[in-house]
């Protein structure tokens, strides 16, 4: 099975301003294309709760939603899994889609990109979107690790055996790298 991660970070290496909430500056249409190329490569998308509740799902794609609401995994609706990792294995909660899934894309919050990025699992790679010139006071860090450490996504990935593989400029204000084991 292919895990990837994609997230767009500031130039502070936050994922969401100070309040959770993923302010305009970190959008472009150009980085939003190349998310949304990705997410229809995936067969199953994996996000927390508070991405879930404000995004739709106008593809309808498969979601497995990490919440600690649930102790067993809940169908929410037709193509949505609410799931709690503490309480069931990601395998497990996969079989309840009943379709084959071989490439599954992380989109976060920050607690689901640390679930992959701690547990065996890992990511088979990582998509690192950047915006230029983007600053957020306080806001929400990509990993936890990020919080009591000087280092930079791109560092803590290169400790794990993460490699960038690829990077590419989007438009003027985003670029993304691609980061491989």
């Amino acid at each position: 099975m292919q895990i990837e991660g994609y997230a767009v970070v500031c130039e502070n290496d936050c994922i969401a301003d100070a309040e959770g909430k993923m302010p305009d500056s970190l959008k472009s249409d150009a980085e939003w294309a190349y998310f949304q190329a990705g997410l229809d490569l995936a067969d199953l998308i994996v996000l927390g709760r508070k991405s879930d509740d404000v995004t739709p799902n106008p593809k309808e794609r498969l979601r497995l939603v990490m919440t600690r609401a649930v102790t067993a995994p809940t169908v929410k609706d037709q193509g949505t899994v609410l799931w709690n990792p503490v309480h069931t294995s990601f395998s497990r909660a996969i079989d309840l889609f009943e379709v084959n899934i071989d490439r599954v894309a992380v989109t976060g919050g920050k607690e689901v990109f640390d679930y992959f990025l701690q547990s065996d699992l890992g990511y088979s790679c990582f998509h690192l979107s950047r915006m230029k010139n983007v600053y957020l006071r306080g806001g929400v860090k990509l990993f936890s690790a990020l919080e009591v450490s000087c280092e930079t996504p791109d560092k803590l990935l290169q400790s794990l055996a993460y490699l960038p593989s690829e990077r590419i400029e989007l438009d003027t204000k985003a670029s993304v790298v691609r980061w491989a084991r």
